[in-house]
């Protein structure tokens, strides 16, 4: 493609938020309301298992009423224009659903997801549980998103599958998803997988397909600005993302070059309307993509950029 061709691309531009839980109470649909009103799109992600406070888990058995709200908000995602991903079940250790805890012998969820020898029946059992757990709320689970951990006994296996080149979830894995799509479980027929950031080795592609259902590997083109700074978003990040006259920072200078996508994550503790800096400095990137490269952009949920990528 000629240079001029990809300057005047219009680019796919996705919000991806992670880490969402329930505190703020209200924040979720103070989010999707603020982002249906520009019009964004993208996806948020739901931990169902995730214990954010003593006893105050998203899901499972006799629930607070706090967590209940928050389901109710996460409900509302899929009609403002957001799909919901997993981080799997809890963020952390595997989960048993039978006894409703934390398995005390399992792995780490995101380091289990790469492990080339667990069946492909393990993983769809283990995948169907967690949106089991959602639909008992309420929300329909439409992706994943491969949850991370930096502890050493994870960051050894992974460096120890990579040299084994085993690079990513396993190709168990992701049959298991296509199988579960097939079948309805996810609500979208193409389901985006996000697990690391791009590069040109390894763009994003449709990893398996059959019959008009597919699972992609949703790769991102902006990571975690967020979390360069400690403490929340703030006024300063705002320019590393999009200046003020749109010019350069870094989804400008993707969008700007003729990207195809653009597709940037934010994290909830960092941006959610409880940080009064971060609230608004997310809101501020949103008002400058919009206001600077409104011509430019096209928001789109990931599993509607999935189906693109699946027709060709």
């Amino acid at each position: 493609m000629a240079a001029e061709d990809r300057a005047a691309r219009v680019a796919a531009i996705s919000l991806f938020i992670d880490d969402t839980n329930m505190w703020p109470l209200g924040g979720v649909a103070a989010l999707l309301d603020f982002c249906e009103a520009q019009g964004v799109r993208g996806k948020i992600s739901l931990i169902p298992g995730l214990d954010v406070k003593p006893g105050q888990r998203h899901m499972g058995q006799k629930l607070a009423p706090d967590a209940v709200a928050f389901m109710s908000e996460m409900a509302l995602a899929g009609a403002r224009g957001f799909d919901v991903h997993m981080e799997l079940m809890t963020h952390k250790g595997l989960w048993d659903f039978a006894a409703d805890r934390v398995r005390e012998d399992g792995q780490h969820e995101g380091v289990w997801l790469h492990e080339p020898e667990v069946p492909v029946a393990a993983y769809e059992a283990y995948f169907e549980g967690v949106l089991a757990a959602a639909r008992a709320g309420g929300v329909a689970i439409n992706g994943v998103t491969v949850p991370g951990c930096d502890c050493s006994a994870c960051s050894s296996r992974l460096a120890q599958l990579r040299a084994e080149d085993h690079e990513g979830p396993s190709e168990n894995a992701w049959q298991a998803l296509l199988d579960l799509a097939e079948r309805g479980g996810f609500g979208v027929p193409v389901v985006a997988v996000f697990h690391a950031d791009a590069d040109e080795a390894r763009p994003m592609r449709i990893m398996a397909s059959r019959d008009g259902f597919g699972v992609y590997d949703a790769r991102m083109d902006v990571i975690d600005l967020d979390l360069l700074r400690q403490g929340a978003l703030t006024r300063a990040d705002v320019d590393l993302f999009i200046t003020e006259d749109g010019q350069s920072g870094h989804i400008a200078d993707l969008v700007r070059a003729g990207a195809e996508t653009c597709f940037f994550d934010m994290h909830w503790m960092k941006m959610n309307p409880a940080n009064d800096e971060g609230w608004a400095a997310f809101r501020e990137v949103i008002r400058r993509i919009n206001a600077t490269l409104g011509d430019r952009v096209a928001w789109v949920k990931p599993s509607d950029y999935g189906r693109r990528l699946l027709d060709g």
